[in-house]
Formats: C-alpha cells, structure tokens, sequence
C-alpha cells in the first residue's frame, strides 16, 4: 500500500477510492490542488495489479516529462510522439504516454482503438485545459467514447 506523507483532502481520498474499485474518474483542479497525489497512487495501482494505462497530455515537453518520471515507477512504459516510438518491437507496455494530437491521429487516422490495445485507465494530463482558449485540441478526444 501507498503512504502519504500528508492527510488527504476529501477529494483526494474519493478519487483513491474510484481508482480502487475501478470506478471511472474525471479529476480536474487547479494547479497546486494535489492532483499528482491521485496519479502517484494510480501508478502504484498500475504495478500492483498488472494493468495497464494510457497517459495523455496537451503537448510534447510534458509527455517527455512524464515518460521519464513513469519509467522508474512502472514496469514497462513507452512514449510515442511525432518524432519518437518507443513501442516498436516492444511488448505491449504497461504504460503508453502521448500527446492528444499523436492520440487522435492514431485514432482517426490508423483505424480506431484497435489500433492502440486495451487500457484500464486514461490518464488525461491538464485537462483543466480544456476550456481554455487556444486548446481545442481536448475538444477532439472528448467525443471518442471511452
């Protein structure tokens, strides 16, 4: 099990508990809420039980970022972005991280979900972006019907 060093907010402690019972979960809040308590105990999650999850974010730098941060959290984790596939000839990774656009080129362009695998959980990093001006690019993965 998971310890945190610090008393979780309600939010916090109930978004723990869909993740337990596999509940679907949409957590969105401002920066500093403590939203990465959530993730960290969803990657505990994803090694402890074998499963696996999508990691999605708005652009390139962050999902860098959080490949790097997941591969020494999780078993196995690959990137795929533009310019990069870390998933060629590789075992199906417990842990995909890429961008939104990679992820609806994928989808729409390469022939639907089949394309992608099996996923327990979608992680959509900074989807508090979502209503912000400049970032329609979320508009095209809400439609898709997880």
């Amino acid at each position: 099990m998971i310890c945190f060093p610090h008393r979780l907010d309600a939010y916090q402690a109930e978004s723990i508990k869909c993740v337990e019972n596999s509940r679907n979960l949409f957590l969105s809040a401002h920066t500093s809420a403590g939203k990465t308590a959530v993730a960290k105990y969803l990657t505990y999650h994803v090694r402890s039980a074998r499963i696996r999850m999508l990691y999605v974010t708005p652009y390139e730098k962050l999902a860098l970022r959080k490949y790097r941060e997941l591969a020494d959290e999780v078993d196995s984790v690959a990137y795929l972005a533009g310019d990069m596939d870390s998933t060629v000839g590789a075992e199906e990774p417990s842990c995909l991280v890429m961008t939104v656009q990679v992820l609806l080129a994928r989808v729409y362009r390469d022939g639907g979900w089949e394309t992608m695998g099996s996923f327990d959980w979608i992680v959509f990093d900074d989807a508090q972006a979502l209503g912000y001006p400049g970032w329609s690019i979320w508009g095209g993965v809400t439609g898709l019907g997880f």
